[in-house]
């Protein structure tokens, strides 16, 4: 499945990537939203700077959008930039790195409902001990 990848820099949304691709997903774009308030609800800001050179390095096309990062209205922005990626890429789903948020994960699943776009989380759930040895052996 074509997918597009919710991207922050950190280690659990490109771990994500990585175990939708070890299950025979294309990514065809990371999607990346940078909130304009600190305690965004939705999305992590401290290493988006980083995004833009993983991007490059994996030579994935990149889809950014600001956000106000005001609960619940930043899930518009959300939907633009996903609407944008299955329009310019064609993607079907998008995968997330959702681990413990049930906010996030049902605001994401939510969206991709609407835009007829299937949700993957990979690690959602997942014991997060064997998370980490299997983040640390993956290399």
């Amino acid at each position: 499945m074509r997918l597009a990848a919710l991207a922050s820099g950190g280690k659990d949304s490109i771990f994500a990537l990585y175990k939708a691709q070890k299950l025979g997903h294309s990514i065809d774009c990371l999607v990346t939203i940078s909130p304009k308030r600190k305690d965004s609800y939705m999305f992590h800001a401290h290493n988006l700077q980083l995004v833009k050179l993983m991007a490059k390095a994996m030579e994935i096309p990149l889809v950014t959008a600001t956000s106000s990062g005001i609960k619940e209205k930043e899930l518009s922005d959300l939907k633009e930039a996903l609407m944008k990626a299955k329009r310019k890429f064609k993607v079907q789903g998008v995968v997330s790195g959702a681990i413990q948020s049930k906010y996030q994960k049902e605001r994401v699943e939510a969206i991709c409902k609407k835009l007829k776009l299937k949700s993957i989380a990979p690690l959602w759930h997942c014991d997060e001990e064997a998370y980490l040895k299997e983040l640390i052996s993956s290399g």
